[in-house]
């Protein structure tokens, strides 16, 4: 059973965001509310949750604030954002706290209980560190042997080559095909067959691989940054690629790598 913590100063939005949740079949069975983040506070001396919902737009404090000092505190690790405005300036800045996912008013119930199915995972996951970096190490080791792979075809090779110098664009089927001198249905056949993977899985698996490499190398790098250097424009769609091809979030990865890892090299 998971503990939630709903903060937001709009009483009806407070009520109908703790009501959608109570009425569903979700883990978190148990759900305080509060009406800003100066109560919400007083509730976290006595109350523990695994997740907080907070609204950004606060008297007194703002969400972010809020967010900062929890986690200071060692209060609890996991936040997802609300907010009213559509201006993802807010949500990157909510990603630099390693937040899981934001929402926009008016709330969209399947949106919401989705995100807080995908939280629910994420947070289980912590207590198992060991197999979530596992599955990352899986991931690493997969991608090399295919990358290594002496049994490719030239054609294939030059693909894979075209892949790896140019993966941090806006990269197609379409584009690599062109670069070819193939049909994109052909070079789609010949990389299933070759590699054993479709295009766009191997792209995102290459990209999460360049992005645990860079996060490795440039520990204090933003998310949101290395999001745009391994190819995503929306730090929001890295996460949850980053998330589903390592089994780790971004910050999770981060932590794992934390005791391997000092000032970018290998520690000894």
């Amino acid at each position: 059973m998971l503990n939630l913590l709903v903060v937001d100063d709009e009483p009806l939005i407070l009520a109908g965001l703790s009501a959608i949740i109570r009425n569903a079949n979700t883990p978190f069975q148990r759900i305080e509310t509060a009406n800003d983040a100066i109560e919400a506070l007083e509730k976290l001396q006595s109350f523990q949750p695994h997740l907080i919902i907070t609204d950004i737009h606060m008297p007194e404090m703002s969400g972010l604030e809020f967010i900062k000092l929890v986690k200071e505190s060692n209060l609890c690790h996991q936040f997802v954002i609300l907010t009213g405005y559509d201006d993802f300036s807010y949500a990157r800045q909510a990603l630099r706290y390693q937040v899981l996912d934001y929402l926009l008013k008016p709330v969209d119930k399947e949106e919401l209980l989705v995100i807080l199915e995908d939280a629910a995972r994420t947070i289980e996951m912590e207590t198992e560190p060991l197999t979530a970096k596992a599955k990352t190490d899986e991931v690493t080791q997969v991608f090399t042997g295919l990358l290594n792979s002496c049994t490719y075809t030239e054609q294939m090779n030059k693909t894979l080559e075209y892949i790896h110098r140019h993966y941090a664009q806006d990269l197609s089927l379409e584009q690599v095909a062109k670069h070819i001198g193939l049909s994109p249905s052909y070079v789609s056949a010949m990389f299933k067959k070759e590699s054993g993977m479709n295009f766009i899985p191997y792209l995102h698996t290459c990209r999460v691989v360049k992005a645990q490499q860079l996060m490795n190398e440039q520990p204090k790098l933003p998310v949101d940054k290395v999001a745009l250097q391994v190819g995503y424009e929306n730090p929001r769609h890295f996460f949850k690629v980053f998330k589903k091809y390592s089994g780790l979030t971004p910050g999770q990865y981060r932590d794992c790598e934390s005791d391997l890892w000092e000032n970018g090299k290998p520690k000894e």
